[in-house]
């Protein structure tokens, strides 16, 4: 009767062992090129390895596909650092005073509107804390939307006040009697002649002489 051999295989291929490029794994086969997450596709070592379903993962993406998170910090939690406290599941680490951060145990811890507190000088302490912080807020808010009226009034100031390289302001003209334009002092008045056509022509004033005429001799003399 001939040996028998026993056929080994990867667990995650499928895929005969042909050569000793694995590794052993509570009594699972897996090629080193298979050893891999398989969310991720990290390399897996014996110590991050988690095994779901002949599924291999590391322990990030284990703990994010199948650990529930804790209602303190919000990551997941694996099962042997789970605590539940009054229907709360959370990391045995993050159950302390919500106060003074004290450790606290199972059965050693008072409750307030969902936090936790290892004696009610702590709850006082914490409600005065956080009336100081809700009043400080309060206040650096009313600071805020005060208005600023400084600013404003200088900007007015420098508009309305001319300053020394400003032009000087042109005074008006001298109001006429004749509408907008001054007439010349002096000047003869306009006179004017009648064409043919009936229309009206401006004639040039000649300039008159000074003084009495210039007598001549007489005819009679």
């Amino acid at each position: 009767m001939g040996a028998m051999f026993i056929i080994r295989k990867c667990i995650v291929c499928q895929q005969q062992l042909l050569s000793a490029n694995f590794v052993t794994i509570n009594e699972f086969f897996i090629h080193y090129d298979c050893f891999k997450c398989n969310r991720c596709s990290k390399q897996l070592s014996e110590q991050t390895l988690r095994i779901r379903k002949d599924m291999l993962y590391c322990q990030e993406c284990f703990m994010e596909k199948y650990c529930r998170p804790c209602s303190i910090c919000g990551t997941p939690i694996l099962p042997q650092d789970m605590v539940q406290v009054r229907g709360k599941r959370m990391h045995q680490s993050c159950l302390v005073c919500t106060f003074c951060k004290r450790q606290l145990g199972l059965g050693q811890q008072l409750m307030n509107n969902g936090e936790f507190f290892c004696t009610p000088k702590c709850v006082f302490k914490h409600r005065a804390l956080a009336a100081k912080k809700s009043s400080e807020a309060v206040e650096q808010q009313e600071a805020a939307n005060k208005p600023t009226s400084g600013p404003t009034d200088a900007s007015t100031n420098a508009q309305a006040t001319p300053t020394a390289d400003s032009p000087p302001t042109p005074p008006p003209p001298a109001a006429t009697g004749n509408g907008d334009q001054p007439s010349p002092a002096n000047a003869p008045p306009a006179t004017t002649t009648t064409t043919d056509a009936g229309q009206a022509q401006p004639q040039p004033q000649q300039p008159s002489p000074e003084g009495p005429p210039p007598t001549g001799p007489s005819k009679n003399s």
